[in-house]
């Protein structure tokens, strides 16, 4: 049995599909923690391009909103995980859900190298592209359900 198969015949996994509130309500979860994450991110993306709160320094902004973003990320990769489960085959097989996972693959990469320049510009350029692509991640994400 492969180990997508093994997931989806776990005990949680089958638990989760066959219950009538608790898969909405892990569905539920994971729509909260992407607005966390998703929110945070933005509202940073959009201070650090200058399109809102320019009276406030973006580290104290990053400060605010990491907590936030940390909590948010912690919700996604759990909910997100729990739904996979239930349908592991299915999702590794669409070709929808692998560009969702390499989009949020690039939408990292892009935040670990926005920590490690100083320069403002290439912040900006982070900032938009950040924008971007977690769009593209939300617009795969409401993809996969209709293919």
């Amino acid at each position: 049995m492969s180990i997508l198969a093994w997931l989806e015949a776990s005990g949680p996994a089958r638990i989760l599909a066959q219950s009538e509130w608790l898969y909405p309500l892990v569905n539920a979860g994971h729509i909260v923690g992407i607005a966390l994450l998703v929110g945070t991110v933005a509202a940073l993306d959009m201070r650090i391009l200058g399109w809102l709160g320019r009276s406030i320094a973006i580290a104290d902004v990053e400060r605010l909103l990491r907590p936030l973003a940390l909590i948010g990320l912690g919700l996604v990769i759990v909910t997100g995980l729990s739904l996979f489960s239930v349908q592991a085959t299915s999702y590794a097989e669409s070709t929808v859900f692998r560009i969702k996972l390499l989009l949020i693959a690039v939408a990292g990469l892009n935040a670990a190298l926005y920590q490690t320049t100083t320069h403002r510009l290439w912040h900006q350029i982070m900032a938009a592209l950040s924008l971007l692509l977690w769009l593209a991640v939300i617009t795969m994400g409401r993809l996969i359900g209709f293919r």
